[in-house]
């Protein structure tokens, strides 16, 4: 009574579900599973095969950890049946985040076992069903283009509250990452006044925020012509990241 998920351009290793299986009937208390996996792309004449995590998976409550560095890759993941029975387990509205958005609902409040070892084979190739084209800039290097998905961790800390940080943030953290302005919205409405502009019709714009922002971020994002479709919460129940979709005027 289980299922798994397995996109049309991407593999399963060997004994990947039965190596899960087994995980299932070892650990009755866990319902997820997921694993670490191989990445291959064509180069001349070869094929380039590499893992994508080199450090440990996290395992059981890993919600907060996720936000901070998503690493559950969906070929991965088998669930037992009951799971997906559930009504609403993948939200329509957001296609091209719909895994990510059940991978965080569920982690909030539930358990996720890992297998370290790769246990599916991500492809890259020209002909793949879900090719997409990745950016990885400061949006103000960004001209000429149009997205689908614009993805955000901008630093969201009000500057007199810098002080008042961990140590081995303020010390290691460059202020750049961490200095969001007087209230802490400076670069959040830049991202959202750009996003503007670079997103298509309907384009979704994932957003971290910082704690007790959500009121005030989701009114810029209204004026300036967005529809939250899904709120993210932390374990003390704070929205921390925001996922809007950019309307048709």
């Amino acid at each position: 009574d289980i299922i798994a998920f397995l996109d049309t351009d991407d593999l399963w290793l060997k004994n990947k579900l039965q190596k899960q299986v087994n995980y299932l009937s070892q650990n009755s208390s866990i319902n997820f599973v997921y694993s670490n996996l191989f990445k291959t792309k064509k180069f001349l004449l070869f094929d380039i095969k590499k893992k994508i995590f080199n450090k440990k998976l996290p395992e059981g409550y890993i919600c907060n950890k996720l936000l901070n560095h998503y690493v559950v890759g969906w070929p991965t993941v088998v669930v037992r049946k009951k799971v997906i029975l559930k009504k609403k387990t993948f939200n329509e509205k957001i296609d091209m985040l719909a895994d990510y958005d059940f991978v965080m609902r569920y982690s909030y409040k539930n358990k996720i076992g890992v297998i370290q070892e790769p246990l599916a084979i991500y492809r890259e190739h020209p002909d793949q069903v879900s090719r997409a084209k990745f950016f990885t800039r400061s949006l103000e290097e960004i001209y000429g283009y149009k997205f689908d998905l614009v993805v955000s961790n901008p630093p969201y800390i009000k500057s007199i509250d810098l002080k008042n940080l961990q140590e081995d943030v303020r010390k290691f953290e460059p202020k750049i990452a961490l200095d969001g302005g007087k209230e802490g919205l400076d670069v959040i409405k830049k991202v959202i006044y750009k996003s503007k502009t670079i997103l298509k019709k309907l384009g979704l714009l994932a957003l971290e925020i910082g704690h007790g922002q959500h009121y005030k971020v989701s009114q810029i994002l209204k004026k300036q012509g967005f529809k939250e479709e899904l709120l993210i919460r932390d374990y003390r129940n704070n929205v921390r990241c925001i996922v809007a979709r950019l309307k048709i005027n």
